[in-house]
């Protein structure tokens, strides 16, 4: 979506992450990495990382729980304020036009 479509009153857009890409091949690390994922391979290291990942994954959600987390009723929030505070200024410049 172009930028200019996005309207937004009272908040800021997040900077974006640098996520830089190697453009190297290091066959070192690879061998490094290759051992370091056979160790890891046992039963045990196994459920402790579908463990973490399942934590991640739904770690915040509202899925399942039948409630909102924090930060969607935040932004609700500020969305009702946002709209009362445009409403309260439509109406004061209407009244303003209509009684001068």
């Amino acid at each position: 979506m172009p930028s200019f479509l996005r309207m937004s009153f009272f908040k800021t857009s997040k900077p974006r992450k640098f996520e830089p890409v190697p453009r190297f091949y290091d066959p070192q690390k690879e061998a490094i990495d290759l051992l370091m994922r056979k160790q890891e391979d046992s039963e045990k290291a196994k459920v402790e990382r579908i463990k973490y990942k399942v934590k991640n994954n739904f770690q915040g959600s509202s899925a399942g729980s039948g409630r909102f987390s924090g930060s969607y009723k935040r932004s609700i929030k500020s969305s009702n304020l946002r709209l009362v505070i445009i409403l309260f200024i439509m109406i004061l410049l209407i009244y303003l036009v209509f009684i001068y």
